[in-house]
C-alpha cells in the first residue's frame, strides 16, 4: 500500500506540501482571473472531476503499478547505487591514472545538483518523445493520455510496461551519471537537497507541477521558452490535432525547442482532454489492449 504515504514521501508529487502549494497557486491565480470564490474550488474539488470514472481508474493503476514495482524489485536488485559503483569500478580500470578536476565542494555540490536535474530531466523527455513517436510503445502510453478529466492522481496513470521502463530508465541514468561524475571529479558528492530531495526538483514540484494535471490554466508567460508551465503541459493532453505530440517536456521546455515539439501558449485555449474512441472504461480494458489492438493510434492522433 505504497501509495498511502505518497503524502509524506517528499520524492513524490502527492507530497502534503507540493499538493498545498499548488492548492494556493491555483485559488491565487483564478481569484486573479476574477472567477468567484465558488467557482475556483469548484475547478479545483468539484465532485464531477474526483468521482469521474477516468479518476478511478487514475487511482487503480496507482496502486496496481506500485504493487507490482515493490514485486519486481523483489526479485531484480539493482539501484542507482549499485550502477554507479560499476560505473566508477569500469571507468577505473579503463582510464587508469586520470587526473581528476579539482574543484572546491561547494562549486561540486551546486555542479552536481544542475547537472543531474538537467541530464534527468533530458531522459525522461527523450523517453516521452519515443512513446509518442512509436507505435508500439504509443499503445502503453495511450492510456495516460485516454484520461477524460485532470487530476494529481494522473500523473499516476501509466500502464505497468511504461511504468516499469520508466523506472528502469531513471535507476540507470541516475547511476550511469552519478559514476561518470565520481570518476571525473574522484570524490563522493551528492546534490542540494531539500528532505531529500535535489533542490531544483524540490522547486519545481512546489511551484505547482500539481496544477499540470489539472483544470487550473497557469501560463509562465516568456518563462514557458525556459520551465514547462501548467497550461502547456494541458496542451499535451488536448484531443486537438494541433496539439498532438506538442509539449513533451517535464520539467524544461528547452528539449521540445530543440526536437521541434514546442507549442507556443499565447492565451487560454479550449481544452477537451483525452484520446477520441479510447475511453479505457476498466482496468482490464486498460491493462490489455496494448497488447490486442492490431492498429493502434500513432502518436496520439484521433
Amino acid at each position: 500500500m505504497e501509495p498511502l504515504f505518497y503524502l509524506v514521501d517528499p520524492s513524490k508529487r502527492l507530497f502534503f506540501i507540493y499538493l498545498a502549494s499548488a492548492l494556493a497557486m491555483g485559488l491565487v491565480v483564478s481569484l486573479g482571473q476574477k472567477k468567484s470564490l465558488m467557482r475556483t474550488f469548484q475547478d479545483l474539488i468539484h465532485p464531477k472531476i474526483w468521482l469521474h470514472r477516468s479518476t478511478s481508474l487514475d487511482f487503480q493503476l496507482m496502486f496496481t503499478n506500485s504493487a507490482l514495482r515493490i514485486l519486481l524489485f523483489l526479485f531484480i536488485s539493482v539501484s542507482s547505487v549499485g550502477v554507479a559503483r560499476v560505473v566508477v569500478s569500469e571507468l577505473n580500470d579503463l582510464i587508469p591514472g586520470f587526473q581528476a578536476f579539482t574543484l572546491s565542494h561547494s562549486n561540486l555540490l551546486i555542479l552536481y545538483t544542475i547537472a543531474s536535474f538537467v541530464v534527468i530531466d533530458f531522459f525522461r523527455f527523450y523517453q516521452h518523445y519515443l512513446f509518442h513517436k512509436i507505435s508500439f510503445l504509443w499503445r502503453f502510453h495511450e492510456i495516460h493520455h485516454s484520461a477524460e478529466v485532470m487530476t494529481p492522481m494522473t500523473l499516476y496513470r501509466t500502464h505497468p510496461v511504461e511504468s516499469l521502463i520508466s523506472s528502469l530508465r531513471q535507476v540507470l541514468v541516475l547511476g550511469v551519471f552519478t559514476g561518470v561524475f565520481i570518476f571525473m571529479t574522484q570524490s563522493m558528492i551528492s546534490a542540494y537537497v531539500i528532505f531529500g530531495v535535489n533542490a531544483l526538483d524540490f522547486a519545481f514540484n512546489f511551484f505547482g507541477s500539481n496544477l499540470r494535471h489539472s483544470h487550473i490554466w497557469v501560463s509562465f508567460g516568456l518563462l514557458n521558452y525556459i520551465f514547462v508551465s501548467p497550461a502547456q503541459h494541458q496542451i499535451h493532453h488536448s484531443r486537438s490535432v494541433k496539439h498532438h505530440d506538442k509539449n513533451l517536456g517535464f520539467s524544461l521546455a528547452i528539449w521540445d525547442l530543440l526536437f521541434g515539439t514546442f507549442y507556443k501558449v499565447k492565451t487560454k485555449e479550449f481544452i477537451i482532454y483525452g484520446v477520441r474512441g479510447r475511453a479505457h472504461k476498466n482496468m482490464k480494458q486498460a491493462l490489455l489492449t496494448p497488447f490486442s489492438r492490431q492498429n493502434p493510434n500513432q502518436g496520439g492522433v484521433s
